[in-house]
């Protein structure tokens, strides 16, 4: 028998900035680095967004490539490829 894998997204403006699947959750900005989206990202568990001189940082760590999609776990953010 085959289990059905879910997976939830999180939209803003059309575009998906957070997704959850088989219980990990991916994140981005897709080149929205908003007051909103910033927002919207940090209500999510394990996500800890601040800005500094417009950069942003994901938990501590300079956050340079928000177009593709991060893993975050237990505050270690892995490359999604």
């Amino acid at each position: 028998m085959m289990s059905a894998v879910s997976t939830m997204v999180m939209y803003l403006h059309g575009h998906a900035i957070a997704k959850l699947t088989r219980g990990q959750l991916w994140i981005r900005h897709a080149g929205y680095t908003t007051n909103t989206t910033k927002e919207r990202l940090n209500g999510l568990n394990g996500v800890h967004i601040q800005q500094k001189n417009f950069i942003w940082y994901l938990n501590g760590v300079e956050w340079k490539d928000g177009y593709n999609w991060l893993k975050v776990s237990d505050f270690s953010i892995e490359r999604f490829g």
